[in-house]
């Protein structure tokens, strides 16, 4: 009796401790964007638009082969990309360039107009990012090794 009630006291603890932190209601790359300046969020917006017009020039240049190339799903993503940019030509190959340049610059354009608490948020959304990417590529590495041995496996990585 007295040993099950240290075990609901210990839980009701810990559930009332969980129930005092302090949850976001919104993602933090949100968070982030609610307390950026209005001149901050109209360059934003202009970056991504610039990047829509490099991605649209880049896509206007594409071959038929290159087209099947993007929409062969029985390549992942990355052999996709891969395949994809071993048959780019002078041209194409030049538009890419010139697009990881412009969003260099534009990534220095935002990180120099930051105050120190956007920053930080910056930084803890990479934080969160990362950890998420890690999680999906090791996701797909799974897949992929149940692919290449029959179909067999669950997807997590192991079999």
């Amino acid at each position: 009796m007295m040993a099950a009630a240290a075990v609901m006291i210990v839980l009701s603890g810990t559930s009332a401790f969980a129930q005092t932190e302090e949850v976001p209601d919104e993602p933090i790359q949100e968070r982030a964007r609610l307390h950026m300046t209005d001149e901050q969020k109209a360059t934003m917006q202009e970056h991504r638009q610039a990047n829509r017009e490099h991605r649209q020039a880049l896509r206007e240049t594409f071959t038929e082969e290159q087209l099947a190339i993007i929409q062969n799903m029985e390549m992942t993503r990355e052999e996709r990309r891969e395949a994809l940019r071993a048959t780019f030509s002078e041209e194409q190959l030049a538009l890419v360039e010139a697009n990881q340049q412009a969003r260099q610059a534009q990534r220095q354009a935002l990180q120099d107009c930051l105050t120190d608490d956007q920053k930080a948020m910056m930084r803890q959304r990479g934080l969160q990012d990362g950890q998420q990417n890690a999680r999906q590529n090791a996701r797909q590495r799974g897949q992929e090794q149940g692919r290449q041995h029959g179909g067999q496996g669950n997807g997590r990585g192991g079999n």
